[in-house]
Order: C-alpha cells, then structure tokens, then sequence
C-alpha cells in the first residue's frame, strides 16, 4: 500500500471521528495525526529525497 493511500485512510478515519465530537476519542485522534505525520516524513519526503538526487544528478 502507498503512503498517499495509507495517508487518504488516516485522513478519513480522523474526519469521521471529528464530525462525532466525543471527546473521549481524544487519544485516537492524536495517534492518528501521529500516524499521519510518520507517513509523510518517513515515507514521502523519503522518496522526495530521492527524486532529488535522481534530477540531481542528470
């Protein structure tokens, strides 16, 4: 599974518990935008990196 399907999942999940309003799913909520923030910094700006590297050295 891709980071920007694995990020689309996250997302989803965190906009339907936000629409609940329970405040007892707190702790979801702050997991789930820690998982948000791994996907993107580990595995995309990962692979932006080396895209970079790749332009940078045509």
């Amino acid at each position: 599974m891709g980071p920007l399907l694995i990020l689309c999942k996250k997302f989803v999940e965190l906009v339907e518990i936000l629409k609940d309003g329970d405040p007892s799913k707190r702790d979801i909520v702050v997991l789930l935008l820690q998982d948000m923030l791994e996907v993107v910094t580990r595995d995309m700006m990962l692979n932006e990196v080396r895209l970079v590297n790749i332009i940078c050295a045509i």
